[in-house]
């Protein structure tokens, strides 16, 4: 890991931080040649970043000490909400990590037309797990506040729900002939919008914040499409192979964000 984690009940109010159990062997083990003296970056879970100093380590009843020098603050969030069809567990896994490393404000996991019903019941799809996730990333990229996560909601809810605030993409891991007979065109990767478009949607807060929107390897269904095409939202297109999920988020972000959006 990058930073060490620090969750908000472990610190006092004199900066110090005690950790104890599987905490202290974290804390330890992942950080290799570790004695007291050593300081390495740390941040507040939902909080500022800084530097921790080792001040004891008792291996024998597993406990740490350190002590939390703040720095800095969050890192400053990404303009972007994610919403993404639940899919295969392993590639759920990714996402939520991309979520992190992405640092986007939103992460929606919904239930689409073309959901397996057996990923629904998945474990990685439980809070403790995605928490798990999301607790490593946040160590990975040396962050500091984490996405907020919602998971299982229906497509439709969230999309509506999300309709009129900023800007609002739609992205296929591929395009898909449908569309077109639907009257979307297809767009090229680079994302273009007018200035007129950009100026008349708010630019602060989450209102202002862009929507995206990654469906499954399927494809969106006619009706998810018709759905969009009522709420105004914006195609855009990955090119003609075939993305894993995980792999559009990425790269759909990635364009958005270069984009100025």
């Amino acid at each position: 890991m990058n930073s060490l984690l620090i969750y908000p009940e472990e610190l006092s109010s004199e900066g110090r931080v005690l950790l104890v159990g599987e905490r202290a062997r974290h804390a330890t083990e992942d950080f290799h040649d570790v004695v007291p003296g050593v300081t390495v970056p740390a941040a507040i879970r939902g909080g500022n970043r800084g530097r921790a100093t080792y001040a004891v380590i008792a291996t024998d009843d597993e406990r740490v000490e350190l002590v939390f020098e703040q720095t800095a603050p969050p890192i400053a969030r990404s303009p972007v909400r994610l919403i993404v069809a639940i899919s295969r567990p392993q590639t759920m896994k990714k996402v939520v990590q991309a979520s992190v490393f992405l640092g986007v404000r939103e992460l929606f996991l919904v239930r689409t037309d073309r959901t397996e019903k057996s990923y629904l019941s998945s474990r990685e799809l439980r809070s403790e797990r995605i928490s798990g996730e999301v607790d490593r990333a946040l160590e990975q990229a040396g962050d500091s506040v984490p996405p907020r996560i919602e998971v299982g909601a229906l497509l439709t809810e969230v999309v509506r729900a999300h309709r009129g605030g900023g800007l609002a993409f739609f992205a296929d891991t591929a395009f898909h002939p449908h569309e077109r007979s639907l009257g979307f065109p297809q767009a090229p990767a680079k994302v273009s919008m007018t200035a007129a478009t950009k100026k008349d949607s708010p630019s602060d807060g989450p209102e202002g914040d862009t929507v995206l929107l990654i469906g499954p390897e399927k494809g969106w269904s006619e009706r998810e499409l018709r759905l969009f095409g009522d709420c105004h939202l914006l195609p855009m297109s990955l090119g003609e192979r075939v993305l894993r999920v995980d792999a559009a988020v990425y790269v759909a972000t990635a364009l958005l964000l270069m984009s100025g959006v």
